[in-house]
């Protein structure tokens, strides 16, 4: 009787290993990944892009939100 389950399919060995998510999404995305979000944007075109984690022109600090 073969060994391997009812498929006769031998699992694989399991990985043992770090796997850098970052390095992926960066390979995958480009340099477009590291272009910050446009969070804001007026009628006239100006835009505000994301430069905090918070995000935005107004993060609920200094009075602002």
């Amino acid at each position: 009787m073969a060994q391997g389950g009812r498929s006769g399919v031998y699992p694989l060995p399991p990985f043992y290993g770090n796997i850098d998510y970052g390095a992926r999404v960066r390979e995958a995305w480009g340099d477009e990944w590291l272009i910050k979000e446009v969070v804001y944007k007026f009628s006239n075109g100006r835009i505000f892009r994301d430069s905090t984690p918070n995000g935005g022109p107004y993060t609920g600090t200094a009075g602002n939100g």
